[in-house]
């Protein structure tokens, strides 16, 4: 009887600590009471008996929370003090002992929730043990088998509590650590992002943990991408290389989720701020200010937001003058300077700004004395290249006046053409003041004049000689000359009186002559030497690194948007350095590359002159062996069709096969052939019969090139000339569908941004888009079945293709033309073709995508007539398990309903390219959850 009372106590005490926490002290000492004066046994079974009405509840509810959380600390309050000594262990108490084998015996039975809970229970009873706590080896392997069992669990919150029970139990300082390899493999792998996530939150700190961590910032998650940084900001900056530094700050500050963005912004860069004791000089060396210079530029901004003014001026070694010494001016330096610049310009800071930056006309001086220095000495290749940094540092810094001083626009503008000159311009800074230059000679005429000045003196500069003013030594050799001569003159007029008073006047005459040239010579002598200057031209220079020079210089001056017509200037600029290197023989490939630049700009000032050397740039494409001369010839050929257009360069069009001239509405359903050549130009077909007509398909068999930037440049060409409507064709379009989900793209991310952005504009921008695209369908899913076998094609999912074009067609309907009905005929007549190459789980799978718009009931009856034939069909052929697919399409034109599931998961814009990742996501994953229940799992386990 006494027992019994105990017993109800018990369960009293487990009710009244489930509403509040702040009881659970003095509830555990009567428990403890009630613990002691009872028989174990009864005690526990009572205890465990309590325990197990909380642990059928998987929702998270406080009363729950509270009651597992006594039951813990009651557990744990039993258990004797830890020893200091470590190597001894204490026995566990009875009641903790029988509650690890309760939960490890429980830990795969059927019901999710109580998974759950003995995962949850486990994990606190550990957390509780406190930092110093040791348990049994044998306990310990088991505990590691049970949860490993349970982190492959089917169901993701499973899997994240027993990630999240198996963290006190890793040895970071173990390469063989199982638990750390366990966590490595899902970080990676695991389909659920909680997942992931719990274990990037519980993950101990190692090198391997930390690479894994790096690349889960890549992740399609942002719960996970920001948790992958907060990670990484426990670590210390040290441990990260210089790149990994770079990258981390570039793409988390650049990340598509504000969330991921404000982690990176107020957490990472501080924390490494921290690290260098606030001092932005030595946080931009860790960054490498020369090669990560945006991204340095991207940190800053973010941590100047964040701090005082007056202190961020203090970090500057400025003296009197607001000038950085010359012999402090370093890499990182300059950048703090110039940024702290811009970030007080723009934010208004007007006497702040003032005090780190002097007027413009010292600031010139600045500059030359800078370059003087670098000249003046004999650097090496890096030395350079620190020097060219700099500079092109404090030429970004002149942006920052104003021009309206006109000394100092003049000094400017003697300053930039003087470095033009000189060896220090690198290619940076030739783009940087050539085009800044229009600020400060905003007159084109004027302009170029003095472009074309600076690149006639590199070419061919003139020797200047100079006949300087005598020394005093020389004056005084002359003077003492001089009064030799006097003393000569003063003889010789002796000699002469004579003779005249001797009447002999023969020899007088001689002697006055000889007098009158001594008095010339001392006269000539009495004379200071005139200051003459005269200049001889030197012979031209060919040489690479000049022709470089001048190359970048005439690019970046023609790129001006204020050069509209070729002027006679600019047209001998280019006959005289341009044209003579534009040949095969050239085998130096930038000067080749820069000079077929130069004829393109001037080509697309002038169109008779772009249609004259058109057909040298297709050449290029098919002759040249040098990736940057094709990529440069390929990029000319894309500008000049965009600006003219196909006609110009006699690529006729043929009206007759034109597909665009019938009524599309009408027509019937056009299956692919890989015969197929429907390129239309302007909305008319081309024609395959020369040279000229050939330059599409050249074009487009770039977009199969193994050259990375080839292959993006001919993609962002042909997306530009689709959306200027120069070219239309199902067959491209298919091609850059196909392109766009090629796994061997993803290390491409310029080429695929390029692909996710045109198909988003397609779609607004092109009006026979819809039409193009259905018409792509087919084709599109063929090639992916055709594909060979050691292709990558073959890893591409159909059903996902499939997904974005019909998620971009979505609700297309131009004059009661639907897209999605016509798809709907072509995805029914390709199920009942016998001959079909697609699989029939991609096209019957893709029917509940479409939104079929009943407009009457001959088309309904067409419609159901088909999906009753593909019923027999697949009952024909033993694919039952598809049946499902065509009865949900069946009740959805029975009922003519949208599909609900489908608009709930990307409600605003399923067919947008940004989602389309997401929605295949969500649809495989709907999928996957159907084929299991049908194969219904009675193990419960999920296998990676």
């Amino acid at each position: 009887m006494v027992q019994r009372v105990y017993v109800d106590k018990i369960s009293d005490i487990f009710t009244a600590v489930q509403y509040n926490r702040t009881c659970h002290q003095n509830y555990m000492k009567k428990l403890a009471k009630y613990y002691d004066k009872m028989d174990f046994d009864q005690f526990l079974e009572e205890f465990i008996s309590n325990l197990r009405i909380p642990m059928c509840y998987m929702e998270k509810h406080p009363n729950v929370e509270n009651t597992l959380q006594f039951a813990a600390k009651f557990a744990i309050s039993l258990q004797p003090p830890q020893s200091e000594n470590e190597e001894e262990y204490e026995e566990m108490c009875p009641l903790l002992e029988r509650l690890f084998e309760f939960l490890l015996a429980h830990h795969e039975v059927k019901e999710v929730a109580v998974r759950f809970r003995v995962c949850y229970f486990l994990n606190m009873l550990l957390d509780t043990m406190g930092d110093n706590a040791s348990i049994d080896d044998e306990l310990c392997n088991r505990i590691l088998q049970c949860m490993t069992d349970r982190i492959l669990d089917k169901s993701p919150k499973v899997r994240a509590q027993a990630a999240i029970a198996l963290h006190r139990l890793q040895e970071p300082n173990n390469k063989e650590c199982p638990v750390i390899g366990v966590y490595l493999f899902h970080v990676a792998k695991d389909p659920s992002a909680e997942v992931r996530r719990v274990i990037l939150a519980k993950m101990a700190k190692n090198k391997k943990t930390l690479d894994a961590a790096i690349k889960r910032t890549r992740d399609v998650d942002d719960s996970v991408r920001k948790m992958a940084y907060l990670f990484i900001s426990k670590i210390t900056v040290k441990s990260l290389t210089i790149s990994q530094r770079e990258q981390l700050i570039n793409n988390g500050l650049q990340d598509r989720s504000d969330v991921v963005k404000k982690c990176v912004r107020e957490i990472l860069i501080p924390s490494w701020l921290r690290y260098y004791d606030q001092n932005y000089i030595n946080f931009i060396k860790a960054i490498d200010a020369e090669h990560a210079s945006e991204t340095a530029s991207l940190a800053l901004g973010c941590l100047f937001k964040n701090a005082e003014i007056p202190y961020l001026i203090d970090q500057l070694p400025l003296d009197s003058t607001k000038f950085v010494p010359l012999e402090q001016l370093t890499s990182e330096v300059v950048l703090y300077w110039r940024c702290l610049a811009e970030f007080l310009k723009t934010e208004n800071y007007t006497e702040e700004f003032e005090q780190i930056l002097p007027e413009l006309t010292p600031f010139c001086a600045y500059i030359k004395d800078f370059v003087t220095l670098t000249e003046a000495r004999s650097n090496k290749q890096y030395e350079q290249v620190t020097q060219q940094f700099i500079l092109y540092q404090l030429f970004e810094m002149i942006k920052l006046y104003d021009l309206a001083d006109e000394l100092g626009r003049r000094n400017l503008k003697e300053l930039i053409l003087e470095t033009l000159q000189t060896y220090n311009c690198s290619n940076k800074i030739s783009e940087c003041i050539v085009k800044y230059f229009e600020n400060v000679v905003p007159d084109v005429n004027d302009r170029v004049a003095l472009l074309v000045e600076v690149i006639n003196e590199i070419r061919m500069p003139t020797r200047t000689n100079l006949v300087l003013p005598m020394s005093d030594d020389e004056r005084h050799e002359r003077k003492m000359k001089q009064s030799k001569l006097a003393m000569q003159l003063l003889e010789i007029e002796d000699l002469e009186y004579a003779a005249i008073q001797r009447k002999d006047y023969t020899e007088a005459a001689v002697l006055s002559k000889q007098a009158a040239s001594i008095t010339e010579e001392i006269r000539n002598l009495a004379k200071e030497p005139e200051i003459i200057e005269s200049q001889t031209p030197c012979e031209e220079k060919t040489d690479p690194e000049t022709m470089i020079q001048c190359l970048q210089i005439m690019y970046y001056m023609m790129q001006s948007s204020t050069i509209t017509t070729l002027s006679p200037t600019l047209r001998t600029l280019m006959e005289s350095i341009a044209l003579p290197y534009v040949s095969l023989q050239n085998n130096h490939e930038q000067v080749l590359s820069l000079a077929l630049k130069c004829v393109g700009l001037c080509c697309h000032s002038d169109k008779d002159l772009a249609k004259k050397y058109f057909m040298m740039y297709c050449l290029y494409i098919s002759e040249s062996t040098s990736d940057d001369v094709w990529i440069a010839a390929t990029e000319v050929i894309f500008d000049l069709l965009l600006k003219f257009g196909f006609e110009h360069f006699d690529i006729t069009p043929d009206e007759e096969n034109n597909p665009q001239n019938g009524n599309k509405r009408n027509r019937s359903v056009r299956l692919y052939s890989h015969n197929d050549e429907d390129i239309n130009v302007n909305d008319k077909q081309i024609r395959t019969v020369d040279g000229s007509n050939n330059v599409i398909k050249v074009l487009m068999a770039l977009l199969d090139n193994q050259v990375e930037n080839l292959q993006s440049v001919a993609t962002e060409g042909l997306c530009k000339l689709i959306l200027h409507k120069r070219i239309s064709s199902h067959q491209l379009i298919s091609q850059l569908l196909i392109l766009w989900h090629n796994p061997s793209t993803k290390s491409n991310p310029t080429l695929s941004q390029c692909l996710c952005n045109f198909f988003n504009l397609y779609m607004s921008k092109v009006s026979e888009s819809q039409a193009i695209l259905e018409e792509a369908y087919l084709p599109t899913l063929k090639m992916l079945a055709n594909a060979p076998e050691m292709s990558p094609l073959q890893e591409v999912d159909a059903l996902r293709v499939s997904e974005v074009i019909i998620g971009l067609t979505c609700c297309a309907i131009h004059n009661n033309y639907s897209t999605h009905n016509q798809l709907t005929y072509t995805i029914l007549n390709e199920i009942l073709n016998p001959d079909t190459e697609i699989e029939l789980d991609v096209l019957i799978k893709s029917l509940k995508m479409l939104d079929v718009q009943l407009d009457g009931q001959n088309l309904k009856n067409d419609i159901l007539k088909a999906l009753d034939d593909a019923e027999d069909l697949l009952n024909g052929s033993g694919e039952k398990r598809l049946l499902r697919y065509i009865h949900q399409f069946r009740e959805k034109i029975t009922t003519n309903r949208i599909d609900e599931t489908a608009q709930s998961e990307n409600p605003e814009n399923p067919g947008h390219p940004n989602n389309q990742e997401e929605n295949v996501e969500n649809a495989e994953e709907q999928d996957q959850d159907e084929d299991e229940e049908e194969e219904q799992d009675s193990d419960g386990d999920h296998e990676h």
